[in-house]
């Protein structure tokens, strides 16, 4: 399991948090904490398509990706 499919995890259980990525490392925070200034930005920021790629995600995985951009957009 790596660092994406991990948080996704947690996200499917706390759906209220965000989900951050600094080029190499995605973390789960509370959303009231704010991580620009560690170097992470909100995954939306780098698109939906950016972490199927990189991260090569497939079934359930990919369902909840969805799932968390559906959220992140509405």
């Amino acid at each position: 399991m790596n660092c994406l499919e991990h948080c996704l995890l947690q996200w499917e259980a706390m759906p209220d948090y965000r989900l951050w990525y600094n080029s190499d490392h995605v973390v789960i925070i509370e959303p009231n904490i704010d991580l620009h200034d560690k170097g992470y930005l909100p995954i939306e920021d780098f698109g939906i398509d950016y972490f199927k790629g990189s991260f090569r995600l497939s079934g359930s995985w990919l369902i909840i990706l969805e799932k968390y951009f559906e959220t992140i957009n509405n």
